[in-house]
């Protein structure tokens, strides 16, 4: 027979079977030299690569070895090698022909009782390897005991859970492992004594929090043949659950003073003091309201200039007289004076015969608060700065001075001593303003009270709407991230953008409109005509423009277009 270079690769692969089965495989030719032999045959020879190459068969198995002489024959025996009783099998390849070179395969296969033997070792170590392989694919510890308690199995996860060592654990009894520190009884001795699924709660010796569960496993005859322990590491539960506990406590506290605070009036609508900057701000606007000076409130848009405002006169000398405000970059600019100051019969095209009291009539004896006072066009500013000095009006169209007896307190999220500086806001008004200044900081300067305000809020809209609904602690954690360029009135929006739009009784991140509107990005444009999405796209910037800013000459100074294109646009989109 002639050896193809196929056949020895064939060989290879059988012989891998027949490892498994401890079967050693042999291949000579007809002068006893060895050309191929597999692992198992190694071990049953007792010898090495270097011992069997190119050696006779005849050095393993005696010089009286013969082969069989027919074509496809076999022959079989005994032989003892190293102690051990070995069935030889040698079958005769080829021949037959004149110029067929014979080869002879030799199987060498254990006496069949030790071969059993191997084999269940074999199949024992292979049931081990699997499970281990199996348990280490746990994301929990995971432990395996004998009856007595004796480690068999321990996977990475137990180590990483415990910080005891898989050395420390291996063959060891896990009852010794029982100290008055950090593992004061074990799951092992309570499944043992009970016959039943245990579980615990340890600190391990690396300081972690984890749950041990014992589960005894039973032969057939109900006696405990193994038990395995499952750990799983709820250090961060544990710590979320005292947080969460903790934040419940600060919620009821909070719910109890701030109900006690409304009724007593204390505490303005839109505002929560719990930041000490904030703390200052009110306990500087407390003190206000015992004097009569003019005030300036500054700080960005949003910010809660307003609510500031009515602290001051709620808890002033005034607080039984009127409170008017007025935003004056709301109001054109050719009727603001006469908003202002009123106007007699005839003053102008249009006017009430009877005339009308102005915004500083109508607050005698109380406090005016003129918002967004840096809006106000200089030909009126003149007008004003003569009202505060000399403490009287004069109404458009009438020719007679009425005398004042009112606080202003202005607004403004300019920075007025620019405009000072560049001309277009008078300086002498601006010192007349700025008696006592009060800056308000923005709510990114104060992200500790965004949880309050959010409870505030929800709490507000669920008493207008009538719901039940609760925020969700991911979306606290996303306000925190997020810059709030519209401040406190923007929160308040956002709020009930999401109480409105949402299905469920949480109030999740997807309901977060940033959020949402990141989430629909892909397709949100699909199957549109390029005119709508610009009309989209221009609702959408307007719709935000709107909740940031008061007046539409700030929208359009922000959008960098005409005020009356803004005014079209609110209208078109009906914003």
């Amino acid at each position: 027979m002639k050896i193809k270079p196929g056949d020895s690769r064939e060989l290879s692969k059988s012989s891998e079977t027949e490892t498994e089965v401890s079967t050693g495989t042999i291949l000579i030719d007809q002068d006893y030299h060895i050309i191929y032999y597999n692992e198992y045959a190694k071990k049953i020879l007792s010898a090495g690569d270097d011992a069997i190459e190119h050696r006779s068969v005849r050095y393993f198995l005696g010089q009286t070895f013969t082969l069989p002489e027919e074509p496809d024959s076999e022959k079989s025996f005994y032989y003892e090698i190293q102690g051990r009783q070995i069935l030889v099998t040698v079958t005769r390849w080829g021949g037959g022909e004149e110029k067929d070179v014979p080869a002879y395969l030799i199987l060498l296969l254990l006496e069949p009782k030790l071969a059993q033997n191997e084999l269940e070792e074999y199949a024992k170590k292979q049931v081990l390897q699997d499970l281990q392989e199996i348990i280490e694919a746990s994301f929990d510890g995971i432990l395996v005991t004998d009856a007595a308690g004796n480690v068999e199995l321990v996977n990475q996860g137990y180590v990483h859970n415990t910080g005891i060592t898989r050395k420390e654990l291996l063959g060891r009894n896990i009852l010794k492992l029982v100290n008055p520190v950090w593992m004061k009884q074990s799951v092992v001795g309570m499944v043992q004594e009970k016959k039943e699924t245990v579980s615990l709660r340890h600190m391990t010796r690396n300081g972690k929090s984890i749950i041990v569960t014992g589960t005894p496993i039973f032969d057939e005859q109900k006696n405990i043949k193994k038990i395995v322990v499952n750990s799983r590491d709820i250090s961060e539960l544990y710590a979320l659950s005292e947080k969460l506990e903790s934040a419940k406590k600060m919620e009821e506290i909070y719910m109890q003073r701030l109900k006690l605070q409304e009724e007593r009036g204390e505490t303005p609508d839109d505002v929560v003091i719990v930041n000490p900057e904030m703390q200052q701000v009110f306990r500087l606007a407390k003190k206000l309201g015992n004097f009569n000076t003019n005030v300036l409130l500054t700080g960005e848009s949003g910010v809660g200039k307003d609510e500031v405002a009515k602290f001051i006169h709620k808890n002033g000398l005034r607080a039984s007289k009127p409170y008017v405000a007025v935003n004056c970059g709301a109001v054109p600019e050719n009727l603001l004076e006469s908003e202002l100051f009123g106007y007699e019969n005839g003053a102008f095209t249009g006017a009430l015969k009877c005339g009308k009291k102005g915004l500083f009539e109508q607050a005698e004896g109380g406090v005016l608060f003129l918002d967004e006072v840096a809006e106000i066009p200089q030909s009126l500013q003149v007008k004003l700065l003569r009202a505060l000095e000399n403490r009287e009006i004069m109404r458009l169209g009438g020719t007679k001075l009425i005398p004042l007896n009112v606080r202003i307190i202005a607004a403004t999220n300019q920075d007025l001593p620019a405009m000072v500086k560049n001309g277009s806001f008078r300086e002498d008004l601006y010192y007349r303003l700025n008696v006592v200044n009060i800056r308000i900081p923005s709510l990114r300067e104060r992200k500790d009270e965004i949880p309050l305000l959010c409870l505030k809020f929800v709490h507000y809209y669920n008493r207008q709407y009538g719901e039940n609904k609760k925020m969700t602690y991911p979306v606290i954690r996303e306000f925190e991230k997020y810059s709030w360029p519209g401040n406190i009135r923007e929160l308040k929006n956002v709020i009930e953008n999401m109480f409105v739009l949402s299905d469920g009784e949480y109030l999740n991140v997807r309901d977060i409109p940033w959020i949402g509107r990141k989430q629909k990005l892909g397709n949100q444009y699909e199957g549109r005509t390029l005119e709508e999405a610009v009309e989209e796209v221009e609702r959408e910037l307007l719709r935000e423009a709107k909740e940031k800013f008061h007046t539409t000459r700030q929208i359009a100074e922000h959008l960098k277009v005409n005020q009356s294109t803004v005014v079209r646009k609110l209208k078109k989109y009906q914003l």
